[in-house]
């Protein structure tokens, strides 16, 4: 909160952010062109700091730069690295097939 406006930035997790032991941040080019980034690989620390002024911070709104999240349907998991939906997998279940209309498993009358 700065001067009475939020903001916010879009962050995405995923299982190849979640399996590492250290912190893991990761920035897409629009990101970048925004900051002055500077890494001390000696110290392993990180600076960043704002290439924008204030009104260009002002004009930005916390979420209009990320898509709106997809919505799952049936037993469909959530990506939320991919913002995806995977269907689920029938194949561990017996005698069952994916019904793709519905995205479920239905049993299979074969």
């Amino acid at each position: 909160n700065v001067n009475g406006t939020s903001y916010g930035i879009c962050v995405l997790e995923g299982p190849s952010v979640l399996s590492t032991n250290v912190p893991l941040i990761t920035l897409g080019t629009l990101a970048l062109h925004s900051i002055y980034f500077a890494a001390d690989f000696t110290n392993n620390s990180v600076g960043l700091a704002s290439k924008l002024d204030d009104n260009q911070i002002n004009s930005l709104s916390s979420t209009s730069m990320c898509m709106q999240q997809t919505i799952c349907y049936g037993d469909q998991m959530y990506s939320q690295s991919h913002n995806s939906c995977n269907p689920p997998d029938c194949n561990k279940y017996f005698f069952t097939k994916l019904n793709p209309n519905q995205q479920t498993c239905s049993y299979s009358s074969t």
